[in-house]
């Protein structure tokens, strides 16, 4: 069945072969190319379908979001709002933004679909959620919130439909940012129009003020609804203006969690201001284990209810009524530090690590700069290259802070960089999954600080969607690449030719890194995924180091596990030793390459680590986290040297110079930072 997408048509409902609606006459492929066959929701200002992608093999599934008409004004907003979410629908546990287009009369989203059930339908088959199942909803989505909340976007509408919970990868996924709000100085101090769900809307934002705490009361809301079966409404007292969630819990939680959920949900100015500093309280370090482990006088006790058969109902009749002095006062259990974590990395006293320099609009001369997604050093010409969300790649000189070049060769935001190790080719993947290959100089290094640009060598295709990550043997004449289509493709670097497509990751693939030893294990490639693994590739059993394998010999060696979320990035030692690995479980691992078994499991992060770089010395690996932070650690015994905390927002690149005495950092603050140790 096809749904016409005019709202005002009578009969909808089509066959699916026909391309104009039967009863209206209106086109059914919007922008040629994309077939409602299913209406899912609806609200004030929207409607979404399930859709499918026509001419695509197998015709893909999407979710088309269909927005009323907008004024030129918030049609504006809506393009800047477009732009944020291209960057953020990267992240593993956001659909992916697949395109946007726009009628005479209405604007179109066109996103990932997601497979799986919402947490409201997983409450109504499983029944109420759990202090493990809370914590674990929480311990998933606070970093999302963050992340959003830092590039300047308000939810607005979180509730319980709106979280995907994939069963594949045990992700839950944010979706439905159709009613998300940017938020800058001129909307603070602006009311607009309230969205969002009722039952799950802070009282600020049915105000039409909303705040990034705002968020955080819907997470709440939704956290007490899965925890009761019972619908908000019904627990929150409005007589005595308090909640009253407590009196309905049907399995007991402790009351380091209900003092959080209890003051997610105060008014805004006692609420909890941002995702971080709910994880804080929460210490996301502590395992489900010691969950079952605290003390039963440590625990809130839940009253035994029959099971609400009102859930979706708002009166009062249909459920039973709580009473305001039902609210027990619990003393305060033991702090958080008191109860054990799996691994704790000390920090010794050793030399520190300094920031020399901030490459950014201030040495850049410009009026601004992006988002910085990833770097690259090139030592023979003293340049520093860093892609950013806006498409340009900038190269300075990071001896002096000189910008000498802005490239601009593609509208889409730069994903990924590599570097050839002769430092004059570079390799650069793109959110619409196209790879270009650059010469950085033609006759010599001194050309760039002269003037004269890179070139434009060659332009790959290959990939479906977003590339991921890029890397380049180390004799510089391959090239991998890895991508959200699931997909690994190899490159004869200096022709452009594709020798080969690797398929073996179930989710996309977000890293890839080759071994800077072929002496040891090979021609070894490594790759990380959203699947939770990592896979070694076999690449090259000839004796010619230039040469790919037949394609018969390409074989996967070898599949790590041991993470619990996304692998986010992959790294291998000098010799060919060891391999360091970081994932959205807030968890790094160093891992035995010969014997294929973590020798350290770094954990206590407060937000997860999604870059790596090891030390030419091989003695130290950096890792970039979502916190602003980055880490230096001892490679040999997973202890932790320093921690650098000059950016303001999430790390999102780092590397170490080729003599390993520099360490840069991009950020999605803007800037390029360079640190130099004491």
């Amino acid at each position: 069945m096809t749904i016409c997408l005019n709202p005002h048509c009578p009969n909808p409902q089509n066959p699916d072969q026909n391309l104009f609606c039967q009863n209206c006459g209106q086109k059914l492929l919007l922008g040629d190319k994309y077939r409602a066959v299913k209406r899912i929701g609806f609200g004030n200002y929207s409607r979404t379908f399930v859709g499918v992608a026509e001419p695509e093999p197998g015709k893909e599934q999407c979710i088309i979001k269909q927005f009323r008409h907008q004024s030129k004004q918030t049609a504006s907003s809506f393009e800047k709002e477009l732009e944020i979410m291209s960057i953020l629908g990267q992240h593993p546990q956001i659909p992916s933004l697949i395109d946007a287009l726009e009628t005479s009369d209405r604007q179109y989203l066109i996103q990932e679909f997601i497979p799986g059930k919402n947490l409201e339908a997983e409450l109504m088959d499983t029944g109420s959620f759990n202090e493990a199942n809370i914590r674990e909803l929480l311990e998933s989505i606070l970093p999302v919130l963050h992340l959003i909340h830092n590039h300047g976007l308000i939810h607005r509408d979180i509730k319980p439909e709106n979280i995907i919970h994939s069963k594949e990868n045990n992700f839950f996924v944010l979706v439905d940012f159709g009613v998300a709000k940017q938020m800058n100085s001129l909307a603070m101090l602006s009311p607009g129009t309230m969205v969002g769900s009722a039952e799950y809307t802070a009282p600020e934002q049915l105000m039409g003020q909303p705040v990034f705490a705002s968020d955080i009361y819907s997470l709440g809301v939704t956290c007490v609804h899965l925890l009761t079966e019972m619908t908000p409404f019904d627990l929150f007292d409005s007589l005595e203006g308090v909640w009253v969630w407590r009196d309905y819990l049907r399995s007991a939680i402790s009351p380091t969690l209900a003092r959080i959920l209890d003051k997610m949900l105060l008014p805004v100015s006692d609420r909890y201001d941002s995702a971080k500093a709910v994880l804080a309280d929460l210490n996301v370090t502590l395992s489900r284990q010691l969950i079952k482990q605290l003390p039963k006088s440590y625990q809130v006790k839940a009253k035994k209810f029959p099971k609400s058969t009102a859930s979706s109902s708002n009166s009062p009749a249909n459920s039973p009524q709580p009473s305001p002095l039902a609210i027990e006062k619990i003393s305060p259990p033991q702090t958080v530090n008191e109860l054990p974590i799996s691994v704790a990395a000390k920090s010794p006293r050793l030399p520190k690590w300094q920031c020399v320099q901030t490459l950014n609009a201030k040495t850049a001369e410009t009026p601004g700069i992006p988002e910085v997604t990833a770097i690259a050093f090139s030592s023979q010409c003293r340049a520093l290259i860093a892609g950013c969300a806006d498409g340009t790649i900038k190269l300075w000189d990071f001896t002096t802070g000189e910008l000498l070049h802005t490239l601009t060769a593609n509208p889409h935001p730069v994903t990924c960089l590599a570097i050839t190790p002769n430092g004059q080719t570079l390799a650069s993947g793109s959110a619409d999954g196209r790879i270009l290959v650059w010469r950085l100089w033609q006759l010599g290094t001194a050309e760039l600080h002269q003037g004269v640009p890179p070139t434009r060598r060659l332009d790959l295709t290959g990939h479906r969607t977003v590339v991921a990550s890029v890397a380049i043997a180390p004799d510089g004449l391959t090239l991998a690449s890895g991508s959200r289509d699931q997909t690994i493709c190899l490159w004869n670097l200096p022709t452009g030719e594709l020798k080969q497509t690797l398929k073996g990751h179930s989710q996309q693939v977000t890293c890839v890194a080759f071994n800077p030893n072929r002496h040891l294990l090979g021609d070894l490639l490594a790759s990380g995924s959203a699947d939770q693994k990592i896979k070694l590739w076999q690449l090259d059993k000839s004796s010619d180091p230039g040469k790919l394998a037949e394609l018969a010999e390409l074989a996967e060696l070898a599949e790590l596990t041991g993470h619990l979320g996304a692998v986010y990035g992959v790294a291998i030692a000098p010799d060919g030793r060891q391999l360091v690995s970081s994932s959205w479980d807030r968890t790094i691992k160093i891992w035995d390459l010969q014997t294929r078994q973590v020798l350290h499991s770094l954990t206590g992060a407060m937000l997860p680590s999604t870059t790596l770089a090891i030390a030419p010395n091989g003695k130290m690996f950096a890792s970039g986290s979502y916190d602003a932070t980055i880490k230096l650690w001892d490679l040999a015994t997973g202890q932790l040297q320093s921690t650098l905390t000059e950016h303001s927002k999430a790390v999102t690149s780092v590397i170490f110079s080729p003599d390993g005495k520099t360490l840069a950092s991009g950020s999605s603050d803007g800037t390029v930072k360079i640190w130099r140790c004491e």
